[in-house]
């Protein structure tokens, strides 16, 4: 009986304790003058805050795969007989303008494309400028693994809906900069696919076009002709001079105004941890 009469006190007296709405109002009314002072020191806080960052152009483009339909239906030059190997190695060498999409996204950031933009003097002055604290950007990246785990971070790549747009941001404190390096990114990413697609085209032909010069079975000589004919539509197709895996929906451009900081999140913010501050400070204050 003693025990279930002391859980009772317990249980009331931990009601008691918690704090109901209108007495939050009622703490926030007597501390009124602290939380004023608190959210002050936050305003002040926010302004010098603004005013040491280095602000951020966010730049954006918007790419799509790259279109190249229009060449020959290689299965539509094979005989009716074919066998369900040759069908087979047709079907397998298609388009591959997803693939190829996939991988221009996935190697935009990678230390082969880092390495070559490395080469170019304008990103490498791009680079010194960093933004955000000027005491916690640290050195400019100039190494290949270090570009690459920069623009891992700085360069975000986002799909539009259920399309295969793809939206590829990039903050810089230059928004003339920010665009050239999502151009540069893009351009150099293309151009390593078409050239390891272009070496693979070519040994094909060599190989092709080997076979078929050997080849004595008609059906055969038929075959490798047709597969002949769709490697050079390829080759055709590299040696365009429009982008292979992705095009540019839309060319990055940067905003005329900074993105970062953004002046009233950073303000809310300051202001709301700075009269907090103020209200705990007159707890502290009353409570002794």
């Amino acid at each position: 009986m003693t025990d279930r009469k002391t859980a009772v006190q317990s249980a009331a007296q931990q009601t008691a304790d918690e704090m109901t709405l209108a007495d939050l109002l009622l703490f926030v009314w007597r501390a009124k003058y602290y939380v004023f002072f608190g959210a002050m020191v936050g305003l002040v806080l926010a302004v010098l805050y603004i005013g040491v960052t280095v602000p951020q152009y966010k730049a954006t483009m918007l790419i799509a795969p790259a279109d190249r339909k229009g060449g020959p239906d290689v299965k539509a030059l094979l005989p009716d007989n074919s066998s369900f190997a040759i069908q087979y190695l047709v079907n397998s060498i298609g388009p591959q303008d997803s693939n190829d999409f996939v991988r221009l996204l996935n190697i935009m950031t990678a230390p082969s494309v880092a390495k070559i933009l490395l080469e170019d003097p304008k990103i490498q002055a791009g680079l010194k400028q960093r933004g955000g604290l000027p005491f916690l950007t640290g050195d400019a990246p100039d190494t290949a693994a270090a570009l690459s785990a920069y623009l891992d971070k700085m360069i975000d790549i986002q799909p539009i809906g259920n399309s295969a747009l793809r939206k590829i941001t990039y903050f810089h404190p230059d928004r003339t900069f920010a665009a050239y390096m999502l151009a540069r990114a893009h351009f150099i990413a293309d151009n390593l696919i078409r050239s390891d697609i272009m070496r693979m085209t070519e040994k094909r032909l060599a190989y092709l076009r080997q076979a078929s010069r050997t080849a004595e079975h008609p059906d055969h000589r038929r075959a490798l002709t047709s597969l002949l004919m769709e490697q050079e539509h390829i080759l055709m197709i590299l040696n365009m001079d429009e982008p292979f895996a992705a095009t540019i929906a839309e060319p990055p451009m940067a905003g005329a105004e900074p993105d970062r900081p953004r002046k009233a999140l950073v303000y809310t913010i300051f202001l709301l941890v700075g009269a907090f501050f103020g209200a705990l400070l007159y707890r502290g204050r009353t409570s002794k």
